[in-house]
């Protein structure tokens, strides 16, 4: 066998090789990364934020939540019962009367943690007029109803 005779094959060969050799498709450029929106810092201690949230009451907690009577005589003690479907440790119910102003006039509140029944008895006498009751359970406005001293 002649070297020379096989060598120009060789080199047609590896000529062809590299011309039909084909590119790898261009990689796509990465997407920029969408822009970052600046957030305040949380803060490490909370002490001092300032935190407005509104839970919401538990469906059902409170069975019934009405005054003892919607006419109460000059000098009588204004009462409000509460009947609790669910008394958690921890629970305060509580109530306060309101003037024709929304001036709070009156209130009451005591642990209702294991209770089924609170009956809150408002704190000072009320004068005439007509005023609004309203019942909380663990701060949670459930009730609201209008009376009248005579």
């Amino acid at each position: 066998m002649k070297i020379g005779f096989i060598a120009p094959w060789i080199y047609a060969a590896a000529l062809a090789l590299v011309a039909c050799r084909q590119e790898a498709p261009a990689v796509p450029e990465a997407a920029a990364p969408p822009p970052v929106s600046s957030v305040p810092a949380t803060p490490a201690d909370a002490r001092d934020a300032n935190v407005d949230i509104t839970l919401p009451l538990v469906a059902n907690a409170v069975a019934r939540c009405e005054p003892t009577k919607t006419a109460y005589a000059k000098g009588e003690a204004v009462q409000l019962e509460i009947d609790l479907n669910q008394a958690p440790e921890g629970l305060k119910v509580s109530s306060r009367v309101f003037d024709k102003a929304g001036k709070v006039v009156a209130s009451a509140s005591k642990p209702g943690a294991g209770q089924k029944s609170v009956t809150l008895q408002m704190e000072g006498k009320l004068r005439p007029g007509k005023y609004k009751i309203e019942g909380y359970w663990g701060g949670n406005l459930v009730c609201e109803h209008e009376i009248t001293v005579r």
